[in-house]
């Protein structure tokens, strides 16, 4: 949310000052005088460069968090594999013991995660392009052959979620459904350790 607001700022303070611009040229002849003068040029050349080192810090920073921090590193490993035209999951946490959970997701399996827990979601493809997408909780991960994509999340709306495969991979698409149940910590033990 900091990274959204700190951006948001950052363009509202570059459409002020375009329309200052915007208004000054409108307005005054002597502004077209100064245009071709090659000060105001390396004056603009370098405000656009400290716009960009400073949209560049935070980001560096944000990723340098989700890449190297021990929370990244630890939590619920879900490994989604696309088929046509099913999921398959596999599943590696330490809450269930280190017992891996590996199954596939027809019209009725669900994937079951904790609350308010670490979640690195690994996706590839056995055949064709695939998205893994969840609206409700804002997930869409490309699902492609050859390429492992990550994402990194923390679920935190307790409750059934619904989402499909949003590429068009064929004649069998509408038959991807995704069923996703976040549930509190106990309960995703409980869930796991019975299969």
């Amino acid at each position: 949310m900091f990274l959204l607001n700190y951006y948001n700022s950052i363009i509202l303070i570059i459409c002020i000052l375009v329309l200052l611009l915007l208004l000054t040229n409108t307005l005054s002849t002597f502004f077209k005088k100064l245009i071709v003068n090659p000060n105001v040029e390396i004056m603009l050349t370098i405000r656009s460069l400290v716009v960009v080192l400073l949209s560049l810090y935070p980001s560096i920073v944000v990723m340098q968090s989700l890449e190297g921090s021990k929370e990244s590193s630890s939590g619920l490993f879900i490994c989604i594999l696309g088929f046509q035209w099913y999921w398959s999951y596999w599943l590696n946490d330490v809450l269930i013991e280190s017992r891996r959970v590996q199954f596939d997701s027809f019209n009725t399996l669900c994937l079951v995660v904790p609350v308010n827990y670490n979640i690195i979601l690994l996706a590839s493809s056995d055949n064709v392009i695939h998205s893994w997408f969840v609206p409700r909780l804002f997930l869409k991960l490309e699902v492609n052959p050859g390429y492992v994509n990550y994402y990194y999340t923390i679920c935190n709306i307790v409750g059934t979620s619904y989402g499909n495969c949003a590429e068009i991979c064929g004649s069998g698409h509408s038959f991807m459904p995704i069923k996703l149940e976040v549930v509190p910590v106990q309960d995703y033990i409980t869930y796991y350790c019975n299969k």
